[in-house]
């Protein structure tokens, strides 16, 4: 029933935010929708696999789609580093172009107070495309989240610098739910302006869902289990032998 309540409530809080978006939302853009899907692996306890895959439709028809693997290591306590490489396929009319995209990440994150944190993810692109100029880009992506029970609601900004200039900005508006220990869903909406648009704003709608296996753990689990399992048929072993060797010596001998 607490799940269930802020459930509610946290969505209620995100379409919120969209009616109150409800202005911006009237100006010019075609609206997209996005869909994003992830699977992240613990491997030690320091280092993680992730892989990411993502789609993007306007007018319905697909026109971007990326898959994302690296490799994301822990540092210390709330700052974590990752080397990930990026295939972008975009489509068109005439055709489509492709683009590799090798990118370092530096994450850190903070909690403020009980169920608020602030994280924030700087990432350095190498892009390297089809008819047109390699180039390194710079992003910057702060995010404030709000948790409590399962669920979780955000605000975040990211901005995009090439060449020295500003040249995209993507303000989010999100809401994330566990389901349980494996899966975690969510929506967003989110405002995109950018220089090539000559900053008028488009509008996209999106879903994410995200796996994280817990093999290690389960794993792990179940030999715990196995061992105290087996030490405790081992001790009851040992009382049965003391209890039964106790009797013999309490016994006296015949003819006394």
């Amino acid at each position: 029933m607490k799940n269930r309540l802020q459930m509610k409530l946290f969505l209620g809080s995100f379409l919120s935010a969209l009616l109150l978006a409800g202005p911006v939302l009237a100006g010019p853009g075609m609206p997209e929708f996005w869909n994003t899907d992830k699977v992240s692996l613990g491997l030690t306890e320091t280092f993680s696999l992730g892989f990411e895959q993502e789609f993007r439709f306007a007018e319905n028809f697909m026109h971007y789609e990326h898959s994302d693997l690296g490799i994301k290591r822990k540092l210390v306590k709330g700052l974590s580093t990752s080397l990930r490489y990026r295939n972008v396929v975009e489509f068109d009319e005439g055709g489509s172009d492709m683009e590799h995209r090798p990118h370092w990440n530096l994450t850190a994150k903070v909690k403020l107070f009980k169920g608020l944190s602030l994280k924030n993810n700087v990432r350095v692109e190498y892009r390297i495309r089809e008819q047109k100029d390699d180039d390194f880009r710079y992003r910057d992506k702060g995010t404030l989240t709000w948790k409590t029970g399962r669920v979780s609601s955000y605000v975040a900004d990211e901005i995009f610098i090439d060449k020295g200039e500003f040249i995209r900005n993507r303000l989010y508006f999100g809401i994330d739910g566990k389901v349980n220990r494996s899966i975690k869903v969510g929506a967003f909406y989110l405002r995109r302006t950018q220089e090539k648009d000559d900053w008028e704003a488009t509008h996209i709608f999106g879903l994410k869902i995200a796996l994280t296996p817990q093999f290690g753990k389960r794993s792990s689990g179940m030999v715990k289990g196995a061992v105290a399992r087996s030490s405790t048929r081992s001790e009851n072993r040992r009382d049965g032998q003391q209890t039964a060797e106790a009797a013999l010596v309490g016994q006296e001998p015949a003819g006394r």
